[in-house]
């Protein structure tokens, strides 16, 4: 009998764990698509090399634990890891589009399906959410925002310009005029 662990058996796991999750209607289905088991077998083949990842597999969707759909007015998606506290609110989703590191390896490019369905499930969900995209990899992903949805993209070029002091406020009194102009309350930073 084979120890063997097996890519299917991880993601049966987070089906289970995710299934009354607020997020299980978009979780559940990218869990089936090609790339989400093809992404696992990679990790499991690394770390059969010895190789470490992180975080850990349970904190991968510790962001779309802490808030709902319904509740975000803001969501920052970032090709950065985000540590500062700046942006850290009740209505504010960070999104990091890599959410794995193999070693020095971000696997950006591992999660770029689930980072476009991502967006699409918010298309699809909300039409009113502010989209904040900060570096290049995220960027390139803005064309997916909706045009004829009511929302908003702010395009931020590096994590640096992001945390500079006077352009974080700057980006705040934007996202909550923003927010003022659609009739929804704004954040209270």
């Amino acid at each position: 009998m084979s120890s063997k662990i097996n890519s299917k058996d991880i993601i049966n796991k987070q089906k289970e764990k995710y299934s009354d999750s607020s997020w299980s209607k978009f979780l559940l289905p990218e869990f089936d698509k090609p790339m989400y088991e093809s992404m696992m077998t990679k990790l499991i083949d690394n770390v059969s090399k010895g190789r470490t990842f992180k975080p850990a597999m349970k904190n991968w969707f510790d962001d779309l634990n802490a808030i709902t759909a319904e509740e975000i007015k803001l969501v920052i998606i970032s090709d950065i890891g985000l540590e500062s506290r700046s942006f850290i609110n009740e209505d504010v989703l960070i999104y990091n589009l890599s959410r794995t590191t193999i070693e020095d390896d971000l696997m950006v490019a591992d999660w770029v399906d689930f980072n476009v369905g991502f967006i699409e499930y918010l298309n699809q969900t909300r039409k009113d959410i502010i989209y904040m995209f900060v570096g290049l990899d995220a960027n390139e992903l803005a064309r997916l925002v909706s045009e004829d949805a009511k929302s908003s993209k702010i395009y931020v070029p590096s994590m640096e310009e992001l945390w500079d002091n006077v352009a974080c406020n700057i980006f705040k009194e934007k996202i909550n005029a923003l927010l003022k102009y659609k009739d929804i309350d704004a954040i209270n930073w």
